[in-house]
């Protein structure tokens, strides 16, 4: 069933979401002309134009930053409005339990966000492809930028070797989890809105959510800092001043335990909205 309800939710955000991914990777191809134009008319000496062309860029950029809030604007209402009003009702006529739809919810977020982020992330190379002015051999594109990054890839590697995929993974596994975080915040911002205030419930949640969002990252740090500090008058500092592949291992140990504590904290939010779930609802 939860497969299903996951279909369900991907569908009912999928046909608003692929308007914002197609206008989004719109923006940012006219965003790299823009800058390529902007470019070159400075390089004329046509500097007014090119600060125009530069207002515009930025407030494209704004444009196109904003199209994550949007997507998750659409997530989280449906979150509200499916549990939190008459319709409600509707979802749990349904044979599901309130774990499988909040879990059902907090995948959808989830992949929306990574999705959304992703495009953003294409968009960005597409910039960095358009907007340099043409190479030495004439090449309309110049992937000058993305060479420099392969430069960069390169002096890691030869530096630690394949400790930069253990140091990439680790780094992914921190970023899924912070994204889950996030999501839970945000739902349990909600829950609480809807469950213990009677009027403005989205007010009241989102003015929850500014609060929680910055005690939880503040939570997340100090036990992330603590951790590393209490190991690092241990065996931590022995082998970060060993060098070489201890070093290695030790900051593979300090990433660890950012994922470990990040973990920590999205289980237990997630948890905390579904006995707020469990206990405020009785929809069944």
């Amino acid at each position: 069933m939860l497969k299903k309800l996951m279909k369900y939710d991907l569908r009912a955000i999928g046909k608003y979401w692929f308007f914002i991914a197609a206008l989004t990777l719109a923006i940012c191809i006219f965003e790299g002309f823009l800058l390529r134009l902007s470019i070159s008319l400075l390089g004329n000496g046509r500097v007014l134009w090119a600060v125009f062309g530069m207002i515009g860029f930025y407030f494209g950029m704004v444009s196109v930053s904003m199209t994550l809030p949007l997507t998750l604007i659409l997530v989280f209402y449906r979150f509200y409005k499916q549990l939190y009003t008459d319709e409600g009702y509707l979802i749990f006529t349904l044979p599901v339990t309130r774990r499988q739809v909040l879990t059902s919810k907090t995948l959808s977020a989830i992949i929306w966000t990574i999705l959304q982020l992703g495009v953003i992330g294409v968009g960005a190379c597409s910039i960095l492809l358009i907007a340099p002015p043409a190479s030495e051999n004439g090449a309309y594109f110049n992937s000058v930028i993305f060479s420099g990054l392969l430069s960069v890839l390169r002096l890691a590697w030869s530096d630690v070797g394949a400790w930069v995929i253990v140091y990439a993974v680790c780094a992914l596994v921190f970023g899924l989890l912070c994204i889950w975080i996030a999501v839970g915040v945000a739902q349990l911002c909600i829950t609480v809105g809807a469950t213990v205030f009677k009027k403005f419930k989205l007010v009241a949640a989102i003015v929850i959510y500014g609060v929680a969002n910055a005690f939880v990252l503040v939570v997340v740090d100090m036990l992330t800092s603590v951790s590393v500090i209490l190991l690092a008058d241990g065996f931590v500092d022995i082998l970060a001043a060993s060098g070489g592949v201890l070093q290695c291992v030790a900051f593979t140990l300090i990433l660890l335990i950012s994922c470990i504590m990040a973990a920590v904290v999205a289980v237990l939010v997630h948890l905390t909205t579904l006995d707020r779930i469990e206990r405020k609802l009785s929809l069944s």
